[in-house]
C-alpha cells in the first residue's frame, strides 16, 4: 500500500477549491458520506470560520479531523512493513523508491499521470481566513503526523 500524505495547510486549500468548484458557493449537500468524512454537526462555526461559513463550507475543524483520521487511519491499519509513505511534494521524486517497494521496474512507472486531479479554479479562500487561526487549529490536530511527515512545512510556505 501507498499513503500519499499531503500537508494539512495546502491539503486544506486543495479541498476548499475541489467542494466548491463541484458544489458552488452554497450550504453543502448534507449527504451521508459528507456526514461521515467530515462530522460537521460536533462542531460550530467561530468568527474565524465566517469566510468558510459564508461559502457553504464546514468549520475547519471538520476538515482537520478528517484530515488527521484520514491519514492517521491508514497508518494505525497497514503494517508497516506493507506500507509506503510518500509526500504528496515528493511523488515525482519517488520513483525509484516506489518501484522498489512494488517490487518493479522503474520503467514502468507513469510518474507523469500524478497531478491529474488539479483544481481548475481557486476561489482563494485562504486569502481570507486568518492566519494565526489556521496555524492554531493545524498544530492542534496535526502537529503529531507534521512533526513525523512535514517537519519543514509551515502555513507561510504552502500558501502565497
Amino acid at each position: 500500500f501507498i499513503l500519499t500524505i499531503r500537508d494539512p495547510y495546502s491539503w486544506l486549500n486543495s479541498i476548499f477549491n475541489e467542494l466548491l468548484n463541484e458544489y458552488g458557493v452554497r450550504p453543502m449537500p448534507m449527504e451521508l458520506w459528507h456526514e461521515v468524512l467530515f462530522e460537521p454537526s460536533k462542531f460550530s462555526y467561530t468568527s474565524h470560520d465566517e469566510p468558510l461559513r459564508r461559502r457553504g463550507l464546514y468549520p475547519l475543524d471538520s476538515f482537520l479531523i478528517y484530515w488527521v483520521r484520514a491519514n492517521q487511519s491508514v497508518l494505525n491499519g497497514i503494517p508497516r512493513d506493507r506500507l509506503l509513505v510518500i509526500r504528496t511534494d515528493e511523488i515525482q521524486t519517488s520513483a525509484n523508491e516506489i518501484a522498489e517497494f512494488l517490487k518493479i521496474s522503474v520503467d514502468s512507472l507513469q510518474m507523469s499521470e500524478g497531478y491529474k486531479n488539479r483544481v481548475y479554479k481557486d476561489h482563494c479562500v485562504f486569502d481570507e481566513l486568518d492566519r494565526q487561526y489556521v496555524y492554531e487549529k493545524c498544530t492542534h490536530y496535526c502537529s503529531t503526523l507534521m512533526e513525523q511527515y512535514y517537519p519543514d512545512v509551515d502555513l507561510a510556505s504552502v500558501i502565497q
